[in-house]
């Protein structure tokens, strides 16, 4: 089966859950683990509910900040059992995982979800630019 965990700082999981739920629909195999604060560290968490998983389990881990406290506690338990995890998720990323087929998961497969939401983070001021630049430089009238 496949099992997606969102764990970020604050309560980005959360809100990237909850817009999931809005665009795509709820799934009872997506868990978000109650905020990183500054006074909350849900370790425990994260490691009861990633050993609750059948060892069999495809387990897709999301977290936000490649250098935050965050992913950087969530990787070291990659020497533990394997799961795949993607840091700086955004909420394309995450729709993507969540609809993938348990057989889709797989490291190139992901490597692929990765770059996806990389292109997807653009700088829309310049893309705006470019597509008036474009529709200026046509001749509608031919």
């Amino acid at each position: 089966m496949k099992q997606t965990i969102i764990i970020t700082h604050a309560s980005y999981a959360k809100g990237i859950y909850e817009a999931m739920q809005f665009i795509v629909g709820a799934s009872e195999n997506v868990h978000v683990i109650n905020s990183f604060t500054e006074n909350i560290h849900p370790e425990n968490d994260f490691i009861d509910l990633l050993n609750s998983f059948d060892p069999n389990d495809k387990v897709v881990v999301l977290t936000d900040l490649k250098g935050g406290s965050v992913n950087q506690f969530v990787a070291k338990h990659l020497t533990e059992r394997h799961f795949y995890l993607i840091t700086g998720v955004n909420l394309g990323t995450a729709i993507e995982v969540m609809v993938m087929n348990e057989d889709d998961i797989n490291d190139e497969r992901l490597r692929e979800v990765v770059q996806s939401g990389k292109n997807d983070l653009v700088y829309m001021n310049d893309e705006i630019e470019h597509l008036q630049n474009k529709i200026q430089n046509e001749d509608f009238f031919e």
